[in-house]
């Protein structure tokens, strides 16, 4: 997930995960797991507050072997099909 520079600090980002996280939810998913920089504090940051944690994976950002990747995850509650009720 990118946000540009002008809308960082605004909300914008954790509109962007609330919408995935519905998504998900809707599809039937119960975890949302991602990869960030790990030297990407305000994305670590912003994807902590929103609930996600460390998994203890990591990796090498494959554009950068410069940077190194942490993964993170969260668990969801998928949506309830009213059929089902």
């Amino acid at each position: 997930m990118w946000v540009d520079p002008v809308w960082r600090g605004k909300g914008v980002g954790h509109l962007l995960l609330s919408a995935v996280e519905d998504w998900a939810a809707n599809a039937g998913a119960d975890r949302l797991v991602l990869w960030v920089v790990e030297s990407n504090t305000s994305a670590v940051m912003l994807y902590r507050r929103a609930g996600f944690v460390a998994t203890g994976e990591t990796q090498t950002l494959p554009s950068d072997e410069s940077l190194d990747e942490i993964q993170l995850a969260k668990s969801i509650i998928p949506a309830v099909d009213q059929a089902d009720l």
